[in-house]
């Protein structure tokens, strides 16, 4: 179904702005924050099975996810972008953002609720 393909696209390239090098427009980092943490927090099952999916079919057929689906600070540490590593990734960048003490309390418990919705898709079929 196109939507169900669309969805996590979207989802994706709106995670992936906390995969690249953070802007010193503060704002631009909040909201950039707050909208990776909306789609995980309502659609993270649906990430976790797209990437899953997304793994599967390239090692079926032989290929390695392609890197330029990842931000550059992200590629520099993870190799695979449809791999555990870079889901572990996001949980670890969301986490350290939200400890670094310079967002506000709302986006601190935004995020923390985007890492508990992680973890719950996380349940939902053992890599």
């Amino acid at each position: 179904m196109p939507g169900e393909i669309a969805l996590p696209h979207y989802a994706l390239s709106a995670i992936k702005l906390i995969e690249e090098k953070v802007d010193e427009r503060r704002v631009k980092v909040e909201v950039d924050l707050w909208t990776a943490c909306e789609w995980l927090i309502y659609k993270a099952d649906k990430i976790w099975e797209y990437r899953r999916g997304c793994k599967e079919n390239c090692e079926r057929r032989g290929i390695k996810g392609d890197v330029s689906e990842m931000g550059e600070v992200c590629r520099e540490s993870v190799g695979d972008p449809w791999g555990k590593e870079r889901w572990e990734w996001w949980k670890g960048c969301l986490r350290e953002r939200a400890g670094a003490g310079d967002i506000d309390g709302e986006l601190r418990e935004q995020v923390a609720r985007a890492v508990a919705s992680m973890e719950a898709a996380e349940g939902s079929g053992e890599e």
